[in-house]
């Protein structure tokens, strides 16, 4: 998209009264150049200037009239303000425009919006005029899928999640939800992502002790009974719900899955694999999946409704794990940030398509050695692609070879129409930090003596947090010891609604607390990501943003919303975020969702 121009501060001060002024009543698409589309004043000749990407003047009050009897003044919160031009600034006056009152008013390659001429060719303008529209949803629909880590040391965490659960229960009362578990367990073939209802049984492991070193018996001697009522025991609904002790119970069960999974926890794996259309719950969702085994969003294909990722419910994803993601390429080859990882490994040449990871000019020959160097095909793809298991290290030392935290974040993006409606809570442990306030991180090499495990010098052993050596715990409470999760974090910090350690999702404490996390299923109910980026600009000279502290400052954004036709008032209806999370970086909040009719249909005008 083209540049759009500033409006300098002197034609605010002048309005229309630029010097010289013609007389002459300007035309759409006469040789004045009115109207038509432009980078630059130079492309406006002397008596025009190039002002939200059209050649126009600014104006104030009615000094367009000097222009010719049909050219008006537009206010910039005009609807003709949004046709000519998507929006302009608060700060501006306005904007000179040729009257009309149908397409015969207009000169040829140009058309009548909002009663003023408008260039036809819209596509092709430096500023598109935005016009979004959201529906305001009925209760909630929320569908949730628990990660829960299964490895050796969960045994008290599974726990602490079932009775953080009962304590909340009651607030699931509205909710039309569905509640799905894996485990973090990509080794064992009978887990990979499936949904689960396995609860461990009934009986102490060696690794699983509370505080007093008695033994913990895990609480699912009730479960068997349980599953024998139900039909399908891997899928709680609401609809099937008769109270909420069973809810607190069937989730008991299914959550509570022991310790005997694999230690290498391959969280975001588990969640990819569980919600492809050629995984293991296709199934439950295949109303949603293309012939080519794809997710639709939009569900638009006819077949039996989907009984999970519901095309009108929120996804929330929620982990609970004491140690970081370990996901390579090997269960998960499509999103890998690398292409020998991608690529065919049972072929022995470079395949041509390999050329289209690196771009469209980049051939096969030259993407393989941007990826790999002088190393052969086998010995590259074992470096790019797979962690070593020999040493549990092994997943934060290569860490930049798992699978990168923008592709899982885009892939659970995509599985939603407007990606707020999908939430990440990662109850996990944060990092720990040098006296500076740096992330430790570990990597390979012969530590220094002093800095043998265990270490008491931080500062010292790991300079900028780069600490050379195996990875060491980074808290200890009632529920164990625990591992930064930072994978984790970064997870819930891409997507429009997260939540982790750093924001109390911290596994890090003598219990679990659920409510942060549930309390952002409403925000995110009603809340909506911005399809474009709005156009900034700041001050009354609207220049346009040039750094980031002008581009965060929300009041350079202008956007009218309203419901059903009527402007909601912004500050006291809605408000607008800087919202990393959503593709463009800005969210749309209503502040009194409650108030919002159901079906009611909310529109926000802008211009990019």
């Amino acid at each position: 998209m083209r540049a759009f121009w500033v409006v300098w501060a002197v034609w605010a001060i002048s309005g229309c009264n630029k010097s010289p002024v013609e007389t002459v009543k300007p035309i759409a698409g006469s040789e004045t150049h009115w109207l038509r589309s432009c980078d630059t004043d130079a492309e406006c000749g002397d008596a025009n200037a190039c002002v939200c990407g059209i050649c126009t003047r600014p104006c104030a009050a009615n000094t367009c009239s000097l222009l010719g009897d049909d050219t008006v003044c537009v206010p910039p919160d005009s609807a003709a303000a949004i046709a000519l031009c998507g929006a302009l600034p608060a700060e501006a006056t306005g904007v000179c425009a040729a009257e009309c009152a149908g397409p015969a008013n207009c000169a040829a390659g140009y058309t009548c919006e909002a009663n003023v001429c408008v260039p036809g060719e819209v596509e092709e303008r430096p500023l598109q005029r935005i016009s979004q529209r959201s529906q305001v949803r009925g209760p909630t629909k929320l569908d949730l899928l628990f990660v829960i880590d299964n490895s050796g040391s969960m045994c008290q965490e599974q726990r602490a999640l079932s009775t953080a659960f009962a304590e909340i229960v009651e607030a699931f009362t509205d909710i039309d939800y569905r509640i799905a578990v894996v485990s973090t367990d990509l080794q064992n073939a009978e887990q990979r992502g499936q949904f689960l209802a396995k609860p461990t049984l009934p009986v102490a492991s060696l690794n699983c002790r509370d505080l007093d070193d008695e033994p913990i018996v895990p609480d699912t001697a009730d479960c068997a009974a349980l599953y024998e009522t139900l039909a399908d025991p891997a899928l709680i609904r609401s609809d099937l719900m008769p109270d909420d002790a069973t809810l607190a119970r069937w989730f008991r069960c299914n959550t509570t899955l022991g310790t005997g999974g694999d230690g290498f926890e391959k969280g975001m794996g588990a969640v990819v694999r569980a919600t492809q259309c050629n995984g293991p719950n296709a199934d439950r969702f295949a109303a949603c999946c293309t012939a080519e085994e794809t997710f639709d969003p939009t569900c638009q294909q006819p077949g039996p409704a989907p009984e999970f990722l519901r095309p009108d419910a929120q996804l929330a994803v929620v982990f609970v794990t004491d140690e970081n993601d370990c996901t390579d390429a090997t269960d998960t080859p499509a999103l890998s940030q690398f292409p020998i990882c991608r690529a065919d490994p049972d072929t022995d040449e470079i395949p041509a398509e390999y050329a289209t990871h690196c771009g469209a000019d980049v051939t096969a020959e030259a993407c393989y050695r941007r990826d790999c160097g002088d190393s052969d095909r086998e010995e590259c793809r074992l470096e790019r692609c797979v962690i070593s298991r020999r040493d549990n290290s092994n997943c934060e030392w290569y860490r930049d070879t798992l699978v990168s935290i923008e592709n899982i974040a885009g892939a659970l993006k995509g599985l939603k129409r407007n990606p707020s409606d999908v939430a990440v809570w990662a109850f996990a442990a944060p990092d720990a930090v040098t006296d500076a306030g740096d992330p430790i991180r570990f990597d390979p090499g012969e530590p220094a003596e002093m800095c043998m495990q265990p270490f008491d010098d931080v500062d010292a052993c790991c300079p900028n947090g780069r600490c050379i050596s195996e990875i060491q715990v980074s808290c200890e409470s009632a529920l164990g010891s625990a591992f930064s999760g930072h994978r984790y974090q970064a997870l819930a910090d891409a997507m429009p609604f997260g939540c982790g350690p750093a924001e109390g999702c911290s596994i890090c404490a003598d219990t679990l607390d659920l409510s942060p996390a549930l309390g952002q299923v409403v925000d995110a109910r009603f809340s909506v990501c911005l399809t474009g980026r709005p156009a900034c600009f700041t001050g009354p000279e609207l220049t346009r943003c040039a750094d980031a502290e002008s581009r965060n400052n929300l009041d350079n954004y202008t956007i009218r919303a309203e419901l059903d036709g009527v402007p909601m008032q912004r500050g006291v209806d809605w408000e607008l975020q800087i919202n990393e999370g959503c593709p463009t970086g800005m969210l749309f909040v209503p502040l009194a969702p409650e108030a919002l009719p159901v079906g009611g249909s909310i529109q926000l005008l802008y211009a990019r």
